[in-house]
């Protein structure tokens, strides 16, 4: 009769959930959205961070270039940073992320039209369809 007094052994509820368990509020497609515009970011201030250390041989080479040297290194340091609010906000499916993105695309798309780019004009068409018809998403 000892046996009557053990109680059945409860289930251990896993301290962490498993990452397929849930569904991800965010598509794929703003994700790889997401990435191409978080690498644009970094692209962009690694580049404004280069036109900064060669200001100094620009200005050395061709006397007066240091200054537009320090220029373009401080618009591309700009533009780094706007990617990159816009790669967060764009995680975090936040309104403005989308408003942003899809101006700097359309942007983007007008420089690559000028510049004859197909690949940057095709690929910036393709974000602003994909996000324009994702926009009910963002809050």
């Amino acid at each position: 009769m000892a046996d009557e007094n053990i109680k059945p052994a409860q289930p251990v509820k896993p301290a962490i959930k498993p990452a397929t368990s849930g569904k991800s509020s965010r598509p794929l497609g703003v994700t790889i959205i997401c990435i191409l515009v978080l690498i644009g970011a970094i692209l962009s201030l690694i580049g404004g961070a280069s036109a900064f250390m060669f200001a100094g041989l620009m200005g050395a080479i061709m006397p007066g270039m240091e200054m537009l040297g320090m220029a373009a290194g401080a618009v591309s340091i700009i533009i780094g940073i706007i990617y990159f609010l816009c790669f967060w906000w764009l995680w975090k499916m936040m309104k403005k992320g989308y408003t942003f993105t899809m101006i700097l695309s359309v942007i983007s798309l007008i420089i690559s039209i000028i510049g004859m780019n197909i690949i940057g004009v095709v690929l910036a068409i393709i974000i602003l369809v994909y996000l324009y018809m994702k926009r009910g998403l963002f809050v």
